[in-house]
């Protein structure tokens, strides 16, 4: 890869460009938070979005506490977020994941909604910050750990 690298690469010129932080101003502050969109669907689907932006955690790549986070929101099983949802007749499908771009992360929760869940959309949302604020007091378990290392 070396032999690669500078066979193709050693004829450009370095610059020594300064790459630019991204970090300030921030993307999402406490005056762009907190929205709610009511976008009519193409495809005769009901969802419901949330767009989370959290700590910056591309630096955290060993340890990957957002791929843990979005793992037990995308759970499925008993005693998960989707559960209680498909309990309640609310939802029948949620993905949940982490990302990152430039120097902001965020967490995307995606729930598809039955009828009811979109007509009382906002229970919905009351669910989905309960669970994460349960999350936040239980903590990390060895169990969701065990199951993620596997």
């Amino acid at each position: 890869m070396e032999q690669y690298a500078i066979k193709y690469f050693s004829t450009i010129e370095n610059k020594n460009v300064i790459v630019p932080s991204f970090a300030e101003p921030k993307a999402f502050d406490e005056k762009n938070l907190g929205y709610l969109y009511k976008v009519e669907p193409v495809k005769n689907e009901n969802k419901i979005s949330f767009f989370i932006p959290i700590e910056y955690v591309e630096r955290l790549h060993d340890t990957k506490p957002a791929d843990y986070i979005s793992h037990c929101l995308g759970h499925e099983g008993e005693g998960s977020l989707l559960s209680a949802l498909i309990r309640d007749n609310l939802a029948v499908a949620l993905t949940s994941y982490q990302d990152n771009m430039l120097s902001l992360s965020y967490m995307m929760i995606q729930i598809t909604l039955t009828d009811l869940g979109l007509s009382d959309y906002e229970w919905v949302i009351e669910k989905v910050y309960a669970y994460i604020k349960m999350m936040k007091t239980v903590g990390p378990t060895e169990d969701a750990f065990n199951e993620m290392s596997d």
